[in-house]
């Protein structure tokens, strides 16, 4: 793998460069901008963003704010103008990557959103790329701004769940069964994870608990002080994640065969007879 160039229209093509870096998850980005007043200058989006002056001979990492850089704009009438959209949010140049816009607009993606019992009511949810957040639903004044929302428990991918007996404590997910309790009260952050295992690389088969990406948290609403979070088994807290009891047997199918690493499955090409 690589980035290739053609000088005939596509007719044939030859390799500029195999840095890794610049192809790190080719699936759903890694795309290939043009400026327009210059075919050398070339912009690689990646995990971070990547530009040529040579037409992709050799790049140089751009420095911008963002992270799992996806789409561009690059303005026709002037180059040194564009906007990168990322999983955080959008960035904003006018200076060709000199100087960018804040990412403290309201451009967000949250992968769930939940509420508590105070009035007016907050709104909780993990933003991708980004922190959790609990925000007001209504202020007193004309809008909800900045000073209206804070980081609380979790990260990026989990459920947010705000204790139902004292919204001021949350309950937060993230990928591969981190899980953390936030206290505004007193500025207080745990780990409370059911399994403090990482499986960073490794198979499915290597851990004791499989959780998904976004592993469900929730609050009995026969026992405000039961709290539930699940892996491949379903486990049980009554004293905010201080100690947990598993009470279910394992719910999946538990294939060995679908629990490997990725990417280390064996590909082998059928023979002309095949």
């Amino acid at each position: 793998a690589g980035i290739y160039a053609s000088n005939d229209g596509g007719s044939t093509w030859f390799l500029t460069t195999k840095e890794n870096d610049l192809i790190q998850r080719p699936w759903y980005f890694s795309n290939l901008y043009v400026d327009p007043h210059n075919e050398k200058e070339l912009y690689i989006l990646s995990v971070e963003y990547w530009r040529s002056g040579d037409g992709g001979i050799t790049f140089e990492r751009g420095h911008n704010n963002l992270w799992d850089n996806h789409v561009m704009w690059i303005n026709p009438k002037d180059p040194n103008n564009y906007i990168i959209g990322a999983d955080a949010g959008p960035g904003i140049t006018f200076n060709d990557g000199i100087t960018w816009s804040d990412i403290d607009l309201p451009t967000a993606q949250f992968y769930h959103v939940n509420i508590d019992n105070d009035f007016p009511y907050h709104l909780y949810g993990g933003q991708q790329d980004n922190s959790s957040i609990k925000i007001k639903s209504r202020t007193s004044g004309g809008d909800i701004g900045i000073t209206d929302w804070r980081s609380v428990a979790g990260g990026e991918a989990g459920f947010i769940v705000p204790d139902p007996k004292d919204s001021r404590i949350t309950y937060g997910g993230e990928y591969d069964g981190i899980f953390s309790s936030y206290n505004e009260t007193n500025d207080l952050y745990r780990i409370i994870s059911v399994n403090p295992e990482q499986h960073y690389g490794a198979g499915a088969n290597t851990a004791t608990m499989r959780f998904n990406w976004t592993f469900p948290i929730i609050f009995s609403p026969n026992n405000q002080s039961c709290l539930y979070a699940t892996s491949n088994y379903v486990h049980r807290s009554f004293d905010g994640g201080v100690s947990w009891e598993t009470i279910s047997p394992d719910l999946t199918r538990n294939d060995p065969s679908t629990l490997k690493e990725s990417g280390c499955l064996l590909y082998t090409s059928p023979s002309p007879r095949d």
